[in-house]
């Protein structure tokens, strides 16, 4: 009878530590990212230079309507080939009369669709020079051309969109391949230029702006303090802090990615792994790019329950128009967007981004 006792006594130990561990995940992780990639229909001409193609993007917003997707990631600048306007010592001097109507009918679509729209300003690829005119490290490297972009594209972009409370910003898609140690590209650069940069810009925008701002990063390698397996956390607040001292200048929240080289049972850099207290994040975290298949070791849904359960906060898949198919994401992001109503709406996504800057 005592041995019965006991028994019991550990039996309901156990599950009152199983639910407490799936109510603490639950009161957590209160908002999810159900989203999917645009990520653009022209490469870097988008936005302010005559090639906006309004029925493309609406098409795209209602198949994400459709599909419960709450929120879509897009790439502007990319690597500068079609914006801002650029003098001749690669300093901004501006955007084209169509910029700020442009993007300003974009934002508007994806709100009337409800979408998040978190617009990622640049891309590592500013660094490849696989254009003439798509070269511009100096941008980041040069603290008075990086002043240049903010007063004369960033802060009137931002000032135009400040009514729409469903933008977001990102620095710069997967900063990492462009810095020493992990760079691949025609220039790399110390981390500590572009810590300097990320932080100036986040600055910017929390200066003008109630929007939060995020960077890319290409993997949890480079975006955690577990070491190992990880190197550091290169966007955390101390590292931003010590690059560019201001009070202002960190991220509201974190975003990693996700592919294949990234798997492994033992080290793998894997948001599916271990959970998000194991990669000791301080900031709420999203998978901002995964293969819309899953990969090769996961399906879309297994991938976003495991990464639900691990405390990150969504799943935006590669995507609706480069690589991987979209549709084979389509079935996971709509049953999910039904089954976690409460988290995954856009209402939840929008209140719980005003609530980042409170």
């Amino acid at each position: 009878v005592r041995g019965s006792k006991i028994m019991k006594v550990t039996h309901n130990l156990l599950l009152f530590l199983v639910i407490g561990v799936y109510l603490c995940n639950a009161q957590t992780v209160s908002a999810w990212w159900n989203g999917l990639n645009v990520p653009w229909n022209r490469f870097g001409y988008d936005i302010g230079t005559g090639n906006f193609n309004a029925t493309w993007f609406q098409e795209f917003f209602s198949i994400c309507k459709a599909n419960n997707v709450n929120s879509a990631r897009f790439w502007l600048h990319c690597d500068g080939r079609g914006s801002p306007n650029f003098d001749s010592n690669g300093a901004v001097t501006g955007l084209s009369s169509t910029f700020l109507s442009d993007i300003t009918q974009l934002a508007s679509m994806a709100r009337s669709n409800n979408v998040v729209l978190l617009i990622t300003l640049w891309s590592f690829d500013m660094f490849k020079k696989e254009v003439s005119n798509g070269f511009h490290p100096d941008l980041v490297t040069d603290e008075t051309k990086t002043k240049s972009y903010i007063n004369n594209a960033l802060v009137p972009m931002v000032n135009a969109l400040n009514s729409f409370d469903n933008v977001v910003y990102e620095v710069i898609n997967e900063p990492e391949w462009a810095v020493e140690g992990s760079g691949t590209t025609n220039e790399v650069i110390p981390v500590s230029q572009m810590q300097r940069f990320v932080a100036m810009i986040a600055e910017a925008v929390h200066t003008h702006s109630k929007a939060a701002i995020t960077v890319g990063s290409a993997s949890l390698k480079w975006d955690s303090t577990a070491n190992p397996p990880a190197v550091n956390n290169y966007w955390d607040d101390a590292n931003l802090k010590a690059a560019y001292p201001s009070s202002s200048g960190h991220l509201d929240f974190y975003q990693i990615h996700y592919y294949d080289w990234m798997y492994n049972p033992d080290w793998g850099y894997d948001p599916c792994r271990k959970n998000a207290a194991f990669w000791k994040l301080d900031k709420p975290t999203i998978v901002g790019e995964l293969p819309a298949t899953g990969g090769t070791h996961y399906t879309p849904s297994n991938f976003m329950t495991c990464t639900f359960n691990n405390g990150f906060y969504g799943s935006v898949f590669w995507s609706y128009n480069a690589d991987f198919s979209w549709t084979a994401a389509a079935p996971a992001l709509k049953q999910f967007g039904q089954n976690h109503e409460q988290i995954a709406s856009y209402q939840a996504l929008v209140n719980w981004l005003k609530n980042l800057r409170l």
